[in-house]
């Protein structure tokens, strides 16, 4: 993509669908491992909380780059409108890309700790979660 066609530019989304796809399965069987680990360390009866602190979503790509500074930061000649990106492929998939790395793998860090979780509640420790996961700079302002 570049700065002139970015808005045009189409993604192959059944292609990105199939990375997503091999990004999750390495990253909940990451979780499973870790999970594994954790379990054998956290004894009966504690209290254990789970911080999900995921940040991402933003690609690196030069020319989002350009895009996001000129809509964050732009005045003028220079501002540009957020609703072009969000129309755009570009936008669709960093949108994506935020949910993937906030919702979605906070969702995975509930379901692969609910074994713990069962147990240490079980036991009389109280289980807690968080996600403080990093959100877009459109909605830090809120």
């Amino acid at each position: 993509m570049t700065l002139e066609s970015w808005e045009q530019d189409t993604l192959d989304w059944d292609y990105i669908k199939q990375c997503r796809d091999i990004a999750t399965a390495r990253f909940t069987n990451s979780l499973s491992q870790v999970m594994a680990v954790l379990d054998g360390m956290i004894a009966d009866g504690r209290n254990v909380f789970f911080a999900h602190t995921m940040a991402g979503g933003i690609p690196k790509a030069k020319v989002f780059l350009v895009v996001a500074n000129r809509i964050y930061k732009g005045r003028g000649p220079r501002h540009m409108s957020s609703q072009a990106l969000l129309d755009s492929d570009m936008g669709k998939l960093i949108l994506q890309n935020f949910e993937e790395v906030s919702a979605i793998t906070f969702q995975h860090l509930i379901d692969f700790s609910a074994a713990i979780r069962e147990r240490v509640e079980a036991s009389g420790g109280q289980p807690r979660s968080r996600s403080d996961a990093r959100r877009g700079p459109e909605q830090r302002h809120r």
